[in-house]
């Protein structure tokens, strides 16, 4: 029987060490290619079953192997020479030759994924992010791309034909939708002074029916435009999916945090019901970026409102830096985080559509902190790239179409008010509608 076991494994050979290897072998070998495997740190064994040797020079020609780069031994952030390589109609990372996968794999991977780049180059936009213009999948035309999952399919079906005999447990793909609540209404329970301002604010800038329909949904008459949390239930109950919202608590309603006051009961009756129905999060505003304070302070409301413990997080704006934001998470409690994504630009960010735990290189370890990274946001289609409905949604269904390919999930980040169906959006909750339908 052991014997059976082995030669149902994957061994890995290999003269490389430490915390990185064990991380990425394990994400790239068992969470995505399916095999159950084992460690061996000596380039002289010689397994009974299916092995890869992964090594700087392999003992056997004969032998499949993968070249190292040495990257994951390494510690400490170093400047990285990195040459563009093609496998398998793919770019990779650190072409190095090696049979049967001509480049290192998981150097290739622990550097996009633990987005060591973004550790080396320090400049930021006008929000303080990290560029998209700056990393290495932009600049290579691979953005687009959940290339770790590409790569890691390829590899799966390359070793199941090599070894028959290893056992795949097939991973399942999974549409996550996932919903920042900035603007919980568009006109309801923003009290009396913003309430005045907003009026008076359309009535000099001309917007008179904009004014009509303030009083209309404040009189009851007519539903408040951004109010579709009852539509886009019915729509996940629909189509079976399970949904994650993050709200803005911001206890100062200034700058770019506007949502409605959590002091507010229609606010805090929102959140209660939405906490029963689906997943629930929080939104750290703007200005928690600077105060680990006020972020403490937002985790304590939210916790509050819905009586549960908070463990998922989605930044407002995007606005994070590694690694000293996803620290901060940690120590409030999260333990899932959906920010990884660009602002400026849809599309993989770490050349990966499926959770991973993050690893933090300054400390060498692999977190307890689980990151969600999403590929498509409605405001940087119409805000950031221009595009029309059907632009939008072409690009939506181009990333859906290749994250089935590799058995990845589609999770995607919208905003209550895209399906408000105003002008210049119309149409939008029928392709959401089928963008998100299996």
């Amino acid at each position: 029987m052991q014997n059976e076991h082995k030669r149902n494994h994957l061994t890995i050979v290999t003269d490389q060490f430490g915390p990185r290897l064990n991380y990425i072998v394990h994400y790239i070998i068992q969470t995505l290619c399916g095999f159950d495997y084992q460690i061996v740190y000596d380039i002289h064994h010689i397994p009974a079953g299916p092995c890869i040797y992964y090594c700087l020079q392999p003992p056997d020609s004969d032998k499949i192997h993968i070249l190292s780069v040495g990257l994951l031994s390494e510690k400490g952030i170093h400047p990285q020479v990195i040459d563009i390589g093609r496998w398998n109609d793919l770019p990779t990372l650190f072409p190095l030759g090696g049979t049967m996968i001509p480049f290192d794999i998981f150097s290739a991977s622990f550097y996009l994924m633990s987005r060591y780049e973004e550790y080396l180059e320090p400049s930021k936009d006008k929000f303080g992010r990290y560029p998209h213009q700056q990393s290495i999948a932009f600049k290579n035309d691979f953005l687009h791309l959940p290339l770790i999952n590409l790569w890691a399919k390829a590899m799966q079906t390359q070793l199941i034909d090599a070894f028959p005999q290893l056992i795949c447990t097939k991973r399942v793909g999974r549409c996550i939708p996932t919903y920042d609540i900035d603007i919980a209404w568009k006109f309801k329970h923003r009290g009396l002074k913003r309430t005045i301002g907003g009026f008076m604010k359309s009535i000099v800038k001309g917007g008179f029916k904009e004014a009509f329909q303030r009083i209309k949904v404040l009189l009851g008459v007519e539903k408040d435009p951004f109010e579709v949390y009852q539509w886009l239930d019915a729509l996940h109950l629909k189509y079976q999916l399970k949904p994650e919202y993050f709200f803005l608590l911001a206890s100062k309603i200034k700058d770019k945090d506007k949502n409605v006051h959590p002091s507010k009961k229609g606010y805090q009756h929102l959140i209660a019901a939405q906490s029963l129905l689906n997943n629930t999060g929080i939104h750290p505003s703007w200005q928690s970026g600077d105060s680990l304070h006020i972020l403490q302070e937002e985790v304590a409301t939210m916790v509050k409102l819905t009586g549960k413990p908070v463990y998922k997080s989605r930044f407002h704006f995007l606005r994070f830096t590694l690694p000293v934001d996803y620290v901060k998470l940690i120590a409030v409690g999260i333990n899932e985080d959906y920010s990884m994504g660009y602002g400026t630009i849809n599309g993989f960010r770490a050349s990966v559509s499926t959770p991973f735990s993050w690893y933090n290189l300054v400390d060498e370890l692999t977190t307890t902190l689980t990151v969600y990274p999403f590929c498509w946001m409605d405001a940087t289609c119409c805000y950031q790239l221009k595009h029309s409905v059907e632009e939008a949604f072409a690009e939506l269904f181009q990333f859906k179409s290749i994250v089935q390919q590799c058995d990845g999930d589609l999770i995607i980040l919208s905003h209550n008010n895209f399906f408000s169906e105003e002008a210049g959006i119309e149409g939008w909750r029928g392709k959401y509608r089928e963008g998100i339908r299996n």
